[in-house]
């Protein structure tokens, strides 16, 4: 008798990487029961089963976890990561999950900043545990560039990385190693991934793409970071009603570029992980960028 497919709880299973995720286990591994938790029942898309999550309401959290081994766990931005994992850890205990992917950043190598410090104390919960783990640390998401949408329209890409490089990565291949990581997780325990893709750009080069893509000159402007961050907070006022997501999401991605400009992200290496555990070659940014032109145009 064939053994029972393993329930797999995936915690944003609605986002880029979340409903990624579900794909893969979904398409390419047979041996595993991919469960969406999603709030008010927004699961439909997806075509798996799905189970009410929220963190605002624990309960949910300890219902979503009966009969589950394995967790994706991902977690709004915000200052309650650690609180929010350990939300999670805790209900993964009570019902035996064993194994637990953590989606984290490789902000991580900033501990001074608000987003590293956050990212490093949600670790931590999850590596004090007991439990299997394996961390994720997803460099810059390109996704991440359509908060920055309003600007290139306008022909101006502005940032506070100056000269500053990063890695960039897709989320869709972030997904991709993490269903690989969820369907066979022994290889994985205890180990802190940093994922790339395979471009290692600056602002300056990323303006070069667009405006190679949308045929329309796009200057890369350096902003102190006080500056760039109120940029940042009235653009977002146009889509985002709450002040405080506004003003925190802004900080975030403020702290993103000031790591940037540092050169933090040297002492990082590249692309392996994907082409190694996913066995899939990661996107590029060029790539990305032809497929999502209309939104910048």
């Amino acid at each position: 008798m064939a053994d029972k497919p393993v329930n797999v709880l995936v915690i944003g299973a609605t986002g880029n990487i979340g409903s990624q995720v579900i794909s893969v286990l979904k398409d390419k591994y047979k041996g595993v029961n991919p469960i969406a938790a999603v709030h008010n029942n927004k699961a439909e898309k997806l075509g798996v089963p799905s189970r009410e999550f929220d963190f605002n309401n624990p309960e949910t959290v300890k219902e979503a976890l009966k009969g589950i081994k394995r967790v994706f766990l991902l977690t709004p931005p915000g200052l309650e990561q650690a609180k929010q994992c350990n939300m999670v850890v805790e209900a993964a205990k009570e019902n035996g999950v064993d194994f637990i992917v953590r989606l984290s950043g490789n902000a991580v190598v900033d501990e001074n900043t608000i987003i590293g410090k956050n990212l490093l104390a949600a670790e931590n919960v999850v590596e004090q545990s007991g439990l299997g783990y394996t961390h994720l640390r997803a460099s810059n998401f390109y996704s991440n560039l359509f908060n920055k949408a309003n600007f290139i329209k306008t022909g101006v890409l502005p940032t506070a990385a100056k000269k500053g490089k990063v890695w960039w990565i897709d989320p869709s291949d972030v997904g991709a190693v993490a269903a690989a990581i969820l369907a066979n997780p022994d290889p994985h325990k205890g180990i802190a991934y940093v994922l790339n893709g395979p471009d290692y750009y600056s602002y300056n080069d990323i303006a070069r793409l667009f405006e190679k893509e949308i045929k329309r000159e796009v200057t890369h402007v350096p902003l102190t970071a006080a500056d760039y961050q109120k940029e940042l907070e009235e653009s977002f006022s146009k889509f985002i009603e709450h002040e405080g997501t506004r003003k925190l999401l802004a900080q975030a991605l403020t702290e993103l570029d000031t790591i940037v400009e540092k050169g933090k992200y040297r002492k990082v290496p590249g692309n392996f992980h994907v082409e190694e555990i996913a066995e899939k070659e990661p996107k590029s940014l060029e790539t990305w960028i032809h497929e999502n032109a209309n939104a910048f145009k």
